[in-house]
C-alpha cells in the first residue's frame, strides 16, 4: 500500500456567515449544499455547510462578492494537506476515532485527527485521497502524526 501526503495544498479558503449566504453563493455561481454538515465538490475545492447560515468555501483563486453585509466573507489561513492512497481510511484509524471508510466519496465530516480538530473533504472525483484541513497553529503538529504513519505502514492496522 502506497500512502502519500501532500503537506501544502494550494487551496484558498473562506468563511461566508450571516443572513443571506447561501443566496450570495448562487449569485457567484458556487454551488449550496442541500443540508448542514455536507459539502458540494466544486472545481479542486469544495463548499460545505457548517450550519445555518455559515459556509465554508474552498477553492483556487480569489473569491470577491459584493461589498453589501451581510453576509460577512472571512479569509480563512486553514493548513490544507493531502493524503492518497488506496489505505488512507486504514491509516487514519491510527490518528481518528471515526470509521472514514464509511465516508462517502463527496463526504464531509469534522473530526479530531491526533487530538486536533480538523474538517475532512473526500472528494468524488478522487475517492482515493482526503483533503484534511485546521487551524494554522495546529499544521505542524498534524503533519508530523500524519508523516508517522504513511512512513510506517507496518503501523496501519486493515480492517
Amino acid at each position: 500500500m502506497t500512502l502519500t501526503l501532500e503537506t501544502h495544498v494550494d487551496l484558498h479558503l473562506w468563511e461566508l456567515v450571516g443572513s443571506g449566504a447561501d443566496d450570495a453563493l448562487r449569485a457567484s455561481d458556487l454551488p449550496v449544499p442541500g443540508d448542514e454538515l455536507t459539502a458540494v465538490e466544486h472545481g479542486p475545492g469544495f463548499v460545505a455547510c457548517t450550519g445555518r447560515n455559515d459556509y465554508l468555501i474552498a477553492g483556487e483563486g480569489e473569491w470577491h462578492q459584493s461589498p453589501q453585509t451581510p453576509p460577512w466573507l472571512l479569509q480563512r489561513s486553514d493548513r490544507v494537506m493531502r493524503l492518497t492512497g488506496a489505505g488512507w481510511n486504514d491509516a487514519l484509524t491510527e490518528l481518528c476515532p471515526h470509521d472514514l471508510g464509511a465516508l462517502p466519496p463527496g463526504g464531509w465530516l469534522m473530526a479530531a485527527v491526533a487530538g486536533v480538530n480538523a474538517w475532512l473533504f473526500r472528494s468524488a472525483s478522487a475517492p482515493d485521497s482526503l483533503l484534511l484541513g485546521c487551524d494554522p497553529s495546529y499544521g505542524a503538529y498534524l503533519e508530523s502524526m500524519l508523516q508517522s504513519v504513511v512512513r510506517d505502514p507496518s503501523r496501519i492496522n486493515p480492517s
